[in-house]
């Protein structure tokens, strides 16, 4: 439990887990709109999950790619793991 001032400007006790706004320490409750906007924003977050971790697991798999790679996959003894990274990482730049 948590101490938050509400609308009324009363002290009040609150879940932990009650967005509040904080100012130099002291716990604000939200106005329903100010709850409105939170959630929005926190509906817009989770849509662009997926494409953030799309983005990460990318640039993961191209820093696996090095020059070594490359070489042996130019001389032909990668055993096709070169092409077989390039189809991981098609397949996450077709989740953006």
């Amino acid at each position: 439990m948590k101490t938050a001032i509400n609308t009324d400007g009363y002290e009040v006790e609150v879940e932990d887990n009650t967005t509040v706004k904080t100012v130099d320490g002291v716990h604000y409750l939200l106005t329903p709109e100010q709850q409105e906007r939170v959630r929005i924003k926190n509906q817009k977050w989770e849509s662009g999950k997926v494409k953030r971790n799309a983005r990460v697991e990318i640039v993961r798999l191209e820093a696996e790619v090095s020059q070594r790679r490359l070489r042996e996959a130019a001389l032909g003894s990668d055993g096709g793991w070169l092409a077989a990274q390039d189809a991981l990482i098609t397949t996450e730049r077709n989740k953006l």
